[in-house]
């Protein structure tokens, strides 16, 4: 029982006003100064996935400046809900789209309690042919349920 999944189309709702003078960079830190936001990039021709230190925390993989530990990553998904979200990855990449996905992930290694976790991806083309899923993620507050 997944709370919510949805393939995304993947349009852009374009830069942002220029009477605002306002970056994407200082967007991204705005948001991040009043949501914890965690990014993330998964390299599909290594197979590796990178993390901020937010999107370690929520998944209770330790912080790195290197690839996570996607084993560690994924057990802390609800066995019911890492199916779905392994599905959405390969359909992301096959039709080079992007997907939501509410998730239950593990609060605290002992598999008893469960917070919800949205997990947003995008796939980018990469100048070499290959292909990566950049993302964000964060906690759905309780009263947002």
């Amino acid at each position: 029982m997944n709370l919510y999944y949805e393939l995304t189309g993947d349009a852009s709702p374009g830069p942002l006003p220029s009477y605002l003078d306002m970056s994407d960079r200082d967007l991204l830190r705005l948001l991040q100064t009043q949501v914890n936001i965690g990014l993330w990039r998964s390299d599909l021709e290594i197979g590796h996935t990178f993390c901020s230190a937010e999107a370690c925390r929520l998944f209770g993989v330790p912080k790195t400046d290197g690839p996570i530990d996607f084993g560690i990553a994924s057990r802390a998904i609800h066995p019911e809900d890492i199916e779905l979200a392994l599905e959405l990855i390969e359909t992301t990449v096959r039709e080079k789209g992007s997907y939501q996905f509410v998730m239950r992930v593990n609060n605290g290694g002992d598999g008893a309690s469960y917070k919800f976790v949205r997990v947003i991806g995008r796939y980018r083309a990469k100048a070499n042919g290959a292909g990566e899923i950049i993302g964000i993620c964060h906690e759905v507050p309780a009263e947002a349920r």
